[in-house]
């Protein structure tokens, strides 16, 4: 469901000169697991949400360094 624009987030990072580290699909199923206390994470592995939420971490922890801080930006 589309309901916000897209690319807004790369171009942030391109003009910031800041690695872009990623884009998260909204998903009714978010809600829905949430209302049921079943997270979406668990229950749908392979919905373009949960593949987003996993590359976006996968991003953020090849960023951190080995003592948990950030390295310096290849942007």
């Amino acid at each position: 469901i589309p309901i916000f624009r897209t690319g807004g987030g790369q171009k942030t990072s391109d003009r910031m000169k800041i690695d872009f580290l990623g884009e998260i699909p909204f998903d009714p199923k978010v809600v829905e697991g949430g209302d049921r206390g079943v997270p979406v994470l668990a229950e749908d592995i392979d919905s373009p949400f949960t593949r987003a939420i996993r590359e976006s971490a996968q991003a953020v922890l090849a960023r951190l360094g080995e003592n948990g801080r950030l390295e310096a930006s290849n942007a």
